[in-house]
């Protein structure tokens, strides 16, 4: 995988771009298909174009911290996780790990 720098003139996504690229990261993480530190570094630099340490000052954390989040080499407590999620409007939570539950969940909602 390419790892693009987020330059000066990258700006984030409209409102309702940015609503379906949350929820196209909430489907990948739901179906294992990123990591939480995949879904924050998306987030950051598509959603709202940003780099590490301008995102770091408006969540009120570090930018190791971030940095090391993104690379999912931390073990960061709920509330530090949550505080680097809240500009997307998510929060952290239980996500089920068999993908059958997954579905279910999903099914149930769309016949609802």
């Amino acid at each position: 995988m390419t790892v693009k720098r987020v330059s000066q003139h990258h700006r984030p996504v409209p409102a309702t771009e940015r609503n379906e690229l949350i929820q196209g990261i909430m489907r990948d993480l739901l179906n294992s298909n990123i990591t939480q530190g995949q879904a924050l570094r998306r987030l950051r630099r598509e959603g709202f174009g940003t780099k590490q340490a301008d995102y770091a000052k408006l969540v009120g954390v570090s930018r190791s911290t971030i940095t090391d989040i993104e690379n999912d080499r931390s073990n960061y407590k709920t509330e530090v996780l949550n505080k680097v999620f809240r500009p997307a409007g998510l929060k952290v939570g239980l996500i089920p790990i068999q993908q059958n539950l997954v579905e279910h969940l999903f099914k149930g909602q769309s016949d609802a």
